[in-house]
């Protein structure tokens, strides 16, 4: 398709150009090397708006200070390049998956200030129609508002209406927590796991010690001999596996020391020298550990051997939830039973704290009981 230039604009080494192709009248300018195109109908008015767009840039270039507009793959690299070092691994991991559905949906070169408030809507309706999570697209959401809202204040970007969307969800949206583990449930896939099995010893530990002290699989799976006083009695669990990026101390269990145990014969037998408790199935494996998808894995498979009813969003998690009803149970303290897990926020009680119907049972036992002594 021919080519017809009708105008330029700026320095020799920069120039805007304007041209005709086809049915389109196209802008194209160069910013660090990187082609920007804008299109016009090739009309009268259309010639005439490109012009002006091309006169545009062309002022701006010259004037002092001028900011230039960036585009959301730009913002997002500004952003990852400035505060990634203060962040751990996981957590760039999931801010990337989730910014690039924005990038993925309104592309690379969309331009930052040019965001609107229904871009917003029609993004959160794109996202609902992949099917994903009310709480995947909350975040997913919150991360977008976070990079732009980090863009504006480091005076990257001028206009930032993003700070007024407001994230609402109705009852029937609110999800529910993943269900717990009961105590029956956890003893049936525990057994349908062999600790003398090469293959199944590692999703053996890991789950024991989730069961029972009731920590994120993450945390469990890069546990070291060295963060372990067993003399005292003590796990510490190290910052860089916390979620919250905690340093902290927990009592440990029986069955815990009974999985230490079963850790430390293989790791005799297998002649490992390394620091892990659970290490990688393979010296090919690219993971030093044994890995949080093959724990689910191996969940999964015991949930199914065993009879264990599969429960959607039901996980390792269901075991940490577990630990702190049970501890709830016992001490009717919701804050300890929070505190045991190394959760300080009350605000997670609704979550962790599963109803249990057998003590829905019990209270209705023990007041018909109440009632009936007193008739008699």
């Amino acid at each position: 398709m021919t080519r017809v230039t009708i105008a330029e604009y700026g320095a020799k080494r920069a120039k805007i150009r304007v041209f005709t192709e086809g049915e389109l009248a196209r802008v194209q300018w160069r910013v660090r090397g990187r082609l920007r195109t804008e299109s016009y109908p090739n009309t009268p008015a259309g010639r005439a708006s490109a012009k002006a767009f091309a006169k545009g840039v062309a002022e701006a270039r010259i004037r002092p200070n001028a900011k230039e507009r960036i585009t959301v793959r730009e913002l997002w690299n500004r952003f990852a390049e400035a505060e990634f070092p203060h962040f751990r691994a996981r957590t760039k991991i999931l801010y990337k998956e989730y910014f690039a559905k924005w990038i993925a949906i309104w592309g690379s070169d969309f331009i930052v200030e040019d965001t609107t408030l229904a871009m917003m809507h029609e993004f959160r309706a794109a996202l609902t129609k992949l099917g994903l999570a009310t709480n995947t697209i909350s975040r997913t959401i919150r991360t977008v508002k976070m990079v732009y809202a980090w863009g504006e204040a480091n005076e990257l970007i001028d206009r930032n209406r993003l700070h007024l969307y407001r994230f609402k969800v109705s009852r029937d949206e609110r999800p529910e927590a993943p269900a717990e583990y009961s105590a029956d449930e956890t003893a049936k896939i525990l057994a349908a796991l062999d600790p003398a099995s090469a293959t199944q010893w590692r999703p053996w530990v890991a789950l024991t010690i989730c069961a029972n002290q009731g920590t994120r699989q993450s945390a469990v799976l890069h546990l070291q001999w060295a963060d372990v006083d067993e003399a005292i009695g003590v796990i510490t669990w190290q910052p860089q596996w916390d979620k919250m990026g905690h340093d902290w101390t927990q009592p440990i269990r029986d069955a815990t020391r009974e999985a230490l145990r079963v850790a430390r014969e293989w790791r005799a037998k297998n002649e490992y020298e390394g620091p892990w408790i659970i290490p990688a199935g393979s010296s090919k494996n690219a993971n030093e550990v044994y890995t949080i998808q093959s724990l689910w894995s191996a969940l999964k498979g015991a949930e199914r051997r065993s009879g264990v009813e599969v429960k959607k969003g039901r996980g390792g998690h269901g075991l940490r939830r577990k630990v702190v009803g049970d501890v709830n149970a016992e001490t009717g303290d919701p804050a300890l039973a929070l505190l045991t897990i190394g959760d300080t926020d009350l605000r997670q009680a609704n979550t962790y704290l599963k109803k249990r119907d057998v003590r829905v049972k019990d209270a209705f036992e023990r007041l018909d009981k109440n009632a009936k002594e007193a008739k008699e």
